[in-house]
């Protein structure tokens, strides 16, 4: 994906949900938009990365928490929509290159596509890109 635009707020309060055991809501999503450069034969009008922010992902707890991919894909009605686990502690230098305008493009690798739905096992955001860094066509 080429990056065109990003979103990133914050928010913080009481937990007001009732099946959550934590004392206090805690709001971080990085939202990525942008063109979907492959495969070239998907035709989508919107893109959507967000990645979630989670301490959990930190490199010093890797061994507490082994998961099988770190994200999912979903295409729906040209809706390409992806939901990325972060390590939270990568958050702060993502958005500092985010605001120099250098990260321009997103790489997910994965499952291929069943049902509009793929798990994401890899994923990177890079400041260049040549076509023998994306992923060749399906």
């Amino acid at each position: 994906m080429a990056i065109e635009s990003w979103e990133w707020s914050y928010s913080f309060g009481i937990q007001r949900m009732k099946d959550r055991p934590e004392p206090y809501d805690d709001y971080r999503h990085l939202h990525l938009t942008g063109t979907l450069l492959r495969p070239a034969k998907l035709k989508v009008e919107t893109v959507r990365l967000i990645f979630l922010p989670d301490e959990a992902y930190n490199r010093d707890q890797w061994e507490r928490h082994r998961r099988p991919h770190v994200g999912s894909v979903s295409l729906h009605r040209g809706k390409f929509e992806a939901l990325c686990s972060l390590p939270a502690d990568a958050l702060a230098p993502i958005l500092t290159m985010l605001a120099a305008d250098k990260i321009k493009y997103a790489v997910l690798d994965g499952a291929k596509l069943r049902y509009g739905h793929a798990d994401i096992t890899h994923y990177r955001l890079d400041t260049s890109m040549d076509e023998d860094d994306l992923p060749p066509e399906a």
